[in-house]
């Protein structure tokens, strides 16, 4: 999937796992603020942050990287 930046939540893939993210308004002495998380999308909805407005993919490499070298004694 070839995709750069966010797009609106109603886009989401269905049931996979993407991050996302939404506007927190500003609250008492609380600055407002864009939060994001982890989270399945079911039908344009976050199931863990249903205040979502925006998804994207996560990204990981395709490969772990080389086991840790053991020390030699």
């Amino acid at each position: 999937m070839e995709m750069t930046g966010w797009q609106p939540i109603a886009t989401a893939p269905e049931l996979e796992r993407v991050m996302v993210c939404g506007w927190q308004k500003r609250n008492g002495t609380t600055q407002a603020y864009w939060w994001w998380g982890e989270d399945c999308v079911s039908k344009g909805i976050g199931i863990e942050h249903p205040a979502a407005l925006y998804w994207c993919p996560v990204i990981l490499p395709d490969k772990f990287p080389p086991p840790p070298q053991e020390p030699q004694p």
